[in-house]
């Protein structure tokens, strides 16, 4: 809990120094506001402590960390982690096609079921988030819809979209479902040079650590890409953030860590000299 005579607008909580919830206020001055979010102590090895912080943020951007921070020690971890993965997630778009103009807008709806809890839904477009639903970990079915407007995508071809679940701070992808977008005046065909129609390249990722990390290790993610009409760009994701981006080649590397999480997923997206995209989607990988 916090409060601030300037107006309490922010309580961040932080669990060994990782932002775990936040919760957001109305600047109200000299009240007391609280927050609270789950942890599961399968995120954390046996044998281990968890630190617990809190950061109060008021009306003009100051800032103020609690100093009675608590710490926990995990004595199991649980249940192995893949144990949980009972979680099924759909897309599905409205109206129901898959090729737009660019001046319109459609509808994306994800729908996702987990009875041990869904905390939040996020769905993507062109890997940005677009929206996030919160659940709360006592529902266990939930939907959540954005719409999406065409015109915010005017160098992309293949729009991919894909929604996000996280169940007691495990993650699940659903499968990319593309959308082609056309201009209104697609029907005319204004290319006169034949050798700058789309061939469609091919893109793929992997890790040092896909048969497994441990808790502290630093993994390597590698995409490699051929398209016959040039490669502009790579860029490599982990965990929804891009982290990479090489221009002008057919291979990208990046190198993060630690990780400690219990899980990761790392995707990667290439874009053409014609300003065609390719997204293979996320993959997943597990803490040993």
């Amino acid at each position: 809990s916090g409060s601030s005579g300037n107006g309490l607008r922010q309580l961040d909580l932080y669990a060994n120094d990782n932002l775990v919830g936040t919760c957001t206020y109305s600047d109200i001055a000299n009240s007391t506001q609280s927050c609270s979010r789950s942890i599961y102590g399968s995120n954390y090895s046996q044998g281990t402590y968890v630190t617990l912080k809190s950061k109060a943020t008021d009306r003009y951007g100051y800032t103020v960390w609690s100093t009675n921070n608590p710490q926990l020690y995990i004595t199991s971890n649980g249940s192995n982690n893949n144990s949980n993965y009972n979680t099924t997630v759909t897309l599905s778009v409205s109206p129901n096609q898959t090729s737009f103009q660019r001046n319109q807008t459609f509808t994306v709806t994800a729908d996702a079921t987990d009875y041990d809890g869904i905390q939040t839904i996020e769905i993507y477009a062109n890997n940005s988030l677009l929206r996030t639903c919160t659940m709360g970990p006592a529902i266990g079915v939930g939907t959540c819809s954005t719409n999406v407007n065409t015109s915010n995508y005017s160098g992309v071809n293949s729009l991919p979209l894909q929604a996000k679940v996280t169940s007691q701070g495990y993650v699940t992808w659903s499968n990319t479902q593309y959308i082609q977008l056309t201009d209104s005046n697609s029907n005319t065909n204004t290319n006169t040079n034949p050798t700058q129609s789309d061939v469609k390249g091919t893109l793929t990722i992997s890790s040092d650590a896909d048969n497994g990390y441990t808790s502290g290790q630093n993994i390597t993610f590698t995409a490699n890409g051929t398209d016959d009409n040039g490669i502009e760009r790579i860029e490599v994701y982990v965990n929804a953030d891009l982290v990479k981006t090489c221009y002008g080649a057919t291979t990208c590397s990046y190198t993060g860590g630690p990780y400690t999480y219990n899980s990761l997923t790392y995707g990667a997206k290439m874009t053409d000299t014609l300003g065609n995209s390719i997204w293979n989607g996320y993959k997943t990988i597990y803490k040993k």
